[in-house]
């Protein structure tokens, strides 16, 4: 779908989560964020990430978030 809509997409909104639309941090769910973050630095495309459900709380939900993208460069 993304190489579909390459021509209309220019920020990609990361998020992560489980069947039944409960979100979590990413790469701890069941979407495939790698391969969308690895589209994106392809093609310069901005990220805007998205996690909600601030467990145990949002500055370990945002930390968690920021570790498993430094995971992605490695």
């Amino acid at each position: 779908m993304l190489e579909r809509l390459a021509h209309r997409i220019h920020v990609i909104h990361l998020k992560d989560g489980r069947r039944g639309g409960y979100g979590i941090p990413l790469g701890q769910g069941g979407a495939p964020v790698s391969d969308v973050v690895k589209y994106a630095e392809a093609h310069g495309l901005a990220m805007v990430v998205e996690s909600e459900t601030l467990n145990p709380n949002g500055m370990a939900e945002a930390t968690a978030c920021i570790e498993y993208l430094k995971s992605l460069e490695a």
